[in-house]
């Protein structure tokens, strides 16, 4: 039950995170795009593409130990339950998505 209810408080940290970036995402998006237009002027592009690059990595990475995670903890009696929760989780982000467009 434990890891249940981490799974449960890791999921709700990120579902509040994207309903924050939601919310604030304009005023993110305006500053974002004034940095770049900055950096992009004064020719620092190679900057621009490595803090794009570290980010997307990030977040890629995240994304890896947290299934890795999960599927490694699995026995083969539990794998397919697993891989179902993993497709279920996927497809409720897609729904969420969805809804907050």
């Amino acid at each position: 039950y434990f890891q249940i209810a981490m799974a449960g408080l890791a999921a709700l940290l990120i579902l509040q995170m994207v309903v924050w970036m939601h919310r604030q995402g304009r005023g993110l998006k305006q500053e974002l795009e004034r940095g770049a237009e900055r950096a992009l002027t004064g020719r620092n592009w190679l900057g621009l593409f490595f803090l794009a690059a570290v980010a997307v990595m990030r977040e890629g990475s995240e994304t890896v130990v947290f299934l890795y995670g999960l599927l490694a903890s699995a026995s083969e009696t539990t794998l397919p339950g697993t891989l179902a929760a993993v497709v279920a989780g996927f497809a409720f982000a897609a729904a969420f998505y969805w809804l907050i467009q």
